[in-house]
């Protein structure tokens, strides 16, 4: 949706590239335990 995009964007915006691939990887790592 466009909500999300304009989310990513600014977060892209925002965050330097560490902090979104930890962002990245705590999101997985959650939706493997919540969906296992």
């Amino acid at each position: 949706t466009i909500l999300y995009h304009a989310h990513l964007d600014i977060e892209a915006f925002t965050m330097d590239r560490e902090v979104r691939k930890i962002k990245q990887g705590l999101g997985q790592k959650f939706a493997e335990l919540v969906y296992t």
